[in-house]
């Protein structure tokens, strides 16, 4: 093959697969059997209509948002009596049945963006957010947040919210913190989100006078969606990280369910060839993912088949797959 020739192989092989189609399978919390003919795979039709594609994209994800757990919990049965529990990270967040769902949610939306309380003294390991809370103003006293045992404190000046706003200035001025964190403050409360895939340590302080700061962490964020009857209790992580999320309910006839994303699955790809009437694997391979690498996506060689499809061997909550044939350009 001439130089001429290799380089007009390679323009055509840049023009290939540049723009799929995606077709994106429901949400998928079981393992799913394999396929028996083409019912429940893509076709690989091309966006345009103008044959099967020759390449395609296929994304198989552990989450609804690579970057965070998702999960929704749901009251199936409403009861007065009965106690709902989500239990996050080990701490729990419960509230008794109060007037009807949406009212409910909306309690447990509040407990849970409550965060995990901390005590002083005893430094917790965090990978998502956190908040400081000035909760007793008093100008005699030095307030301080500990970060990786760096300590940053400012002395009490007019009131709780000035104080707040001057410990944030000086977290955003310390070169071991700032660099770290992006930092909020509303009213008394400073808010640090971690822009880094990290670890890190958190207490606080408070000394002299009779002023108080609390912090604790906000390793999900939680609102409702829906409404009425409807509604459910969403649940967001603040990081990569793994984070736990349980269920469950005492007391009453009530009862209510959690649908979460899925923190490891295994999963195969299968085609179906022109002219066959079943499709099998691709190759011998199965591969599985985890919460250290939520997301598998491929391009793949698929000339001379009709559809692509991804079987789910095995899941423990919600997992999502796509696949896009894509028009040659």
């Amino acid at each position: 093959m001439t130089v001429q020739d290799e380089n007009l192989k390679r323009l055509a092989e840049m023009g290939v697969g540049r723009e799929p189609g995606f077709s994106e399978s429901t949400a998928l919390g079981y393992a799913t059997k394999p396929f028996s003919s083409s019912a429940g795979m893509v076709s690989l039709t091309v966006p345009s209509g103008a044959g099967t594609a020759v390449k395609a994209a296929v994304e198989v994800m552990l989450r609804e948002n690579p970057h965070r757990r998702t999960g929704r919990c749901t009251i199936d049965v409403f009861d007065a009596a009965t106690t709902y529990t989500v239990t996050i990270d080990g701490n729990a967040h419960a509230e008794v049945g109060d007037t009807d769902i949406e009212t409910t949610i909306d309690n447990l939306v509040a407990d849970v963006n409550g965060g995990d309380p901390g005590a002083h003294g005893v430094p917790e390991t965090e990978f998502g957010d956190f908040e400081l809370e000035i909760t007793g103003f008093d100008a005699a006293t030095t307030y301080d947040a500990i970060i990786n045992s760096v300590t940053v404190g400012v002395t009490g000046t007019t009131d709780a919210d000035t104080t707040a706003a001057a410990l944030k200035t000086a977290l955003e001025a310390d070169s071991r913190i700032k660099d770290l964190f992006t930092f909020t403050v509303a009213g008394a409360v400073i808010t640090g989100v971690n822009k880094t895939n990290e670890s890190y340590t958190l207490d606080a302080a408070d000394t002299g006078g009779t002023g108080t700061i609390v912090f604790r962490a906000i390793p999900v964020r939680a609102s409702r969606a829906g409404s009425g009857a409807a509604s459910k209790l969403l649940l967001q992580a603040t990081h990569a990280k793994a984070v736990t999320i349980v269920a469950t309910q005492a007391s009453g006839t009530g009862r209510w369910s959690l649908a979460a994303d899925a923190t490891t699955m295994t999963f195969a790809l299968w085609g179906l060839n022109t002219g066959r009437t079943y499709p099998g694997t691709l190759t011998a391979k199965q591969w599985v993912i985890d919460e250290d690498d939520p997301t598998w996506m491929e391009r793949i060689d698929c000339a001379g088949l009709t559809h692509l499809g991804v079987e789910v061997r095995s899941t423990d909550g919600l997992t999502r797959w796509a696949v896009g044939p894509a028009d040659v350009e």
